[in-house]
């Protein structure tokens, strides 16, 4: 059963290697492959989707380690706007309509 720690781990093990991905894409495969590119973008948004998909069947204490997780990792630097939207305020707001589920 996924727990706190997982959902912790897992948030900062994906932002770890998304950070390191980025900067090989961007910085080493872009210029000398450009179809490379249009290969991540479309692997991004593939994998945004099945994110957004997956986020509904996680258990209450995963979400919790991955806001958790996530949030830490904002605080580094590494996330833009945008990820922190996707990865904190989506989990966030399943995690209120969870409580007020539970509530009524």
């Amino acid at each position: 059963m996924e727990d706190f720690r997982e959902g912790l781990l897992k948030a900062i093990f994906a932002w770890m290697i998304g950070f390191i991905l980025n900067i090989l894409v961007f910085k080493v495969f872009a210029n000398i492959y450009p179809f490379i590119f249009l290969l991540y973008i479309i692997i991004i948004v593939i994998a945004l989707i099945s994110f957004l998909h997956e986020i509904y069947e996680w258990t209450t204490g995963f979400l919790l380690g991955w806001i958790t997780g996530s949030f830490l990792m904002s605080l580094t630097g590494l996330l833009d706007i945008t990820e922190i939207i996707i990865s904190i305020i989506i989990p966030l707001f399943i995690l209120i309509l969870r409580i007020k589920s539970i509530l009524d």
